[in-house]
Order: structure tokens, then sequence, then C-alpha cells
């Protein structure tokens, strides 16, 4: 009697065991594993400044009509503020420039890029005929040819450096066309970049 109690109590088990092991098989898996995360993520910015082109140059740099080739050292329209220059020397400082705004903290390093010159058709001044001078003093001397540097449009080019919080770098630009180019209208893209002093251009 006591033996054939503890063979139904077995079985009872074995129907309970065999009723769970369905039940846990039907039932999805809870691990206990977190369904979201959050962490911070911090940065503490040193430096920082903006500049600004001037109107002028905003405006674009004009080398107007060219009819006698070849041109040497054609000036941009705005290279002096004078259109009796040279003859006469009153208000001749250059009306293209950069500022670096007083929102800034940190001195900036002057970049230049380009694009061809070219027309529509596909005619091209090439690049190395277009050059540009700069300087943070604007008078008839500053910024000069004599310190001029030739545009490129594979890397960035290098100009004033250190350009003081508030300050401005002044631009003159100049344009050599040689007699065997075709007419027409040539534009391009300059595009100036700012970086922070020491950084250099990329």
């Amino acid at each position: 009697m006591y033996s054939d109690r503890v063979m139904i109590f077995l079985a009872l088990a074995a129907v309970f065991s065999l009723a769970g092991l369905m039940t846990t098989m039907n039932t999805p898996s809870i691990t206990g594993a977190a369904t979201s995360a959050s962490t911070i993520s911090s940065a503490v910015i040193l430096k920082y400044f903006s500049i600004n082109v001037s109107a002028n140059l905003s405006a674009g740099i004009d080398f107007g009509e060219i009819s006698v080739l070849p041109a040497v050292d054609h000036n941009a329209s705005l290279n002096y503020n004078d259109t009796n220059y040279p003859t006469e020397n009153e208000g001749n400082e250059t009306l293209y420039f950069v500022t670096v705004e007083t929102d800034s903290n940190t001195p900036v390093d002057m970049c230049l890029i380009a694009t061809a010159f070219n027309t529509s058709g596909g005619a091209e001044i090439e690049i190395g005929n277009y050059t540009f001078a700069n300087n943070q003093t604007n008078n008839e001397t500053w910024p000069g040819p004599v310190d001029h540097y030739t545009m490129s449009t594979s890397s960035y080019v290098g100009a004033d450096t250190g350009v003081p919080i508030g300050s401005s770098t002044y631009y003159r630009f100049w344009l050599d066309v040689p007699a065997s180019v075709a007419s027409g209208t040539y534009n391009n893209t300059v595009t100036f970049l700012g970086r922070s002093t020491g950084t250099g251009c990329p």
C-alpha cells in the first residue's frame, strides 16, 4: 500500500514536471538584461572664432573688361579705392578684406583656394595667372604685388597669419591674360578659410 502511494506520488511529480517544462518552452525567457542605457558626453571648447568678408569682397572679385592683350598684373576693380589711381593717390585702400569677428577668442590664420578660371564653354585662363597679396596694413603700398602669391585649385594657399581679434587682413588681386586666350566671360570661385593660429592650412 505504501509503495502504491509512492508510485502515485512519483507519477504526479513527473506529470507536473512535464507540464512545467512545456510551460517553460512556450513562454519567452526573461534574462533580466536592460533594454536601454544612458550615458553622458562632454567637451571643453578652448578656442572659437568667426570670420566675415567685406561687402565688396562678398559681391565678387571683378577684373572688368580686358581689351588689350597680353595683360600683366591687371588689377581687380577695387584693389585701389580711387578711380583716378595712380594719377591721384587719395583713398587708395583696397576694399577687399576679411575680418576676425570680436566674438572670437583666438587669432586666426587665413587660407585661400580657387576653382578653375574658365568660361562656360570650357576656355580657361590657367590658375597660375591669378595672383593675390595680403597684409594687415591697408594703404597705397600694402598689400603690394611685391609679396604676391599664386592661387591654387588643388590645395589652400596660406595668407596672413595671427590676425588679431577684431582686426582684418586686406587683399589685392591681379590677373595675367595671355594674348592667345579665347574671348569670353571667365568666372571662378575663391574660398576664404580661417584657421586657429598655428594649425596651418589644410
